[in-house]
């Protein structure tokens, strides 16, 4: 699940986050690539996750990695590695577009998540979440179990 355990934003919180990606901040680029309609649906989408799929879930790990950029360079390893064992694989075009899809998800959801985390969002319970922070190389830096 690429987004899966992010949560959609309130009118307010969203109110907030078009202005971000319409501001002067680096860190909604990914966002810009796409309309504030699109950006609503996406949104959208994560709250039809949250009310039907969420629920049966009964425990939640979370890699954090520490920057996102890294999901390009980790998806572009992982085709890499099926051309090299002969199997179908995304050309760079492919997989820039196919990663950029879901970069909005993430500019949506992770500042919420970072401060808020799993527990205080009400997405589950306390006893069943851990984060897990990576850094570039995949490798775990630190965890928590409380969010």
């Amino acid at each position: 699940g690429w987004c899966l355990g992010f949560q959609s934003l309130d009118s307010a919180e969203f109110a907030r986050y078009i202005e971000r990606v319409h501001g002067d901040s680096v860190m909604y680029k990914y966002s810009r690539k796409f309309s504030d309609d699109n950006l609503a649906q996406v949104n959208a989408n994560l709250g039809s996750y949250e009310r039907g799929l969420y629920p049966l879930i009964d425990a939640w790990v979370w890699a954090r990695a520490e920057d996102l950029d890294v999901v390009y360079r980790w998806r572009k390893e992982q085709e890499d590695e099926l051309a090299a064992q002969g199997h179908d694989s995304l050309s760079d075009q492919q997989l820039e577009d196919f990663v950029t899809r879901f970069m909005p998800g993430y500019e949506m959801a992770m500042p919420k998540l970072d401060v808020c985390g799993f527990i205080s969002s009400g997405i589950i319970p306390e006893h069943d979440t851990l984060r897990m922070h990576l850094d570039l190389n995949r490798n775990v830096v630190a965890f928590d179990h409380q969010l």
